[in-house]
């Protein structure tokens, strides 16, 4: 998705929950394009349980769509965040 030009003015980061390592490998693949339009994060093990806590994921991956003031406004799995449904992106704003 981040390379579909659909989505050229979204910022898509990605945040690893797992093990340093395997994200570590993950930015380190320059020949996948795929990981090219994407921020990539770490994120320990308690801060993981914060924010599953916070956000009520349980599964990954685990999407969190904002808006331009940093405001969620779709959260979840990919089968309930609405990708076709991105104010000012993938839909002009007002619609």
């Amino acid at each position: 998705m981040a390379v579909d030009p659909k989505y050229a003015r979204v910022k898509f980061a990605s945040i690893c929950c797992d093990e340093l390592d395997g994200a570590r490998e993950i930015i380190q693949e320059p020949e996948e394009e795929r990981w090219q339009n994407i921020s990539h994060y770490f994120m320990a093990h308690e801060h993981k349980e914060i924010a599953k806590k916070v956000l009520g994921f349980r599964q990954v991956p685990f999407y969190v769509v904002l808006d331009e003031q940093g405001k969620i406004q779709q959260m979840g799995s990919s089968k309930t965040v609405d990708f076709d449904d991105i104010p000012g992106v993938a839909r002009p704003k007002g619609e």
